[in-house]
């Protein structure tokens, strides 16, 4: 279907640690999320390979690896997982290449902050 549903979770610590104390913060989780919580990627196949090789694998060996990883296509979180025990990549994050979707996500944030800005001024009577 080419969707994506996200469901955020967001409990007092984390919103008060970013200084969201009612809904009329709301309009700080644009620039939050995104960058922390959000993130849409595919493998860069050539950047995971040459991580492998810089782990040490042979030529050998990485191949094995991105076997193991094309098993797991359509999963992310799976090849990650592969990269992180098979691979012993620390941070699989790097060989991550971000998708159109996130430019989508914030434009998507940005519309909403504003829904919640208006909504707040009318509950101020402004």
């Amino acid at each position: 279907m080419g969707v994506h549903r996200v469901e955020l979770q967001m409990n007092p610590k984390f919103l008060t640690r970013d200084g969201i104390n009612d809904t009329s913060d709301f309009h700080r989780l644009v620039k939050i999320l995104p960058v922390r919580h959000i993130f849409f990627a595919e493998l860069d196949e050539g950047k995971v390979r040459q991580h492998l090789r810089y782990a040490g694998h042979s030529a050998q060996e990485v191949g094995r690896i991105m076997e193991r990883v094309k098993e797991h296509e359509g999963d992310l979180y799976a090849q990650c997982s592969v990269l992180r025990k098979r691979g012993r990549l620390i941070n699989v994050r790097r060989a991550l290449a971000p998708l159109g979707t996130n430019n989508l996500v914030v434009r998507a944030l940005k519309k909403w902050s504003k829904q919640w800005l208006k909504t707040q001024q009318r509950l101020e009577g402004r």
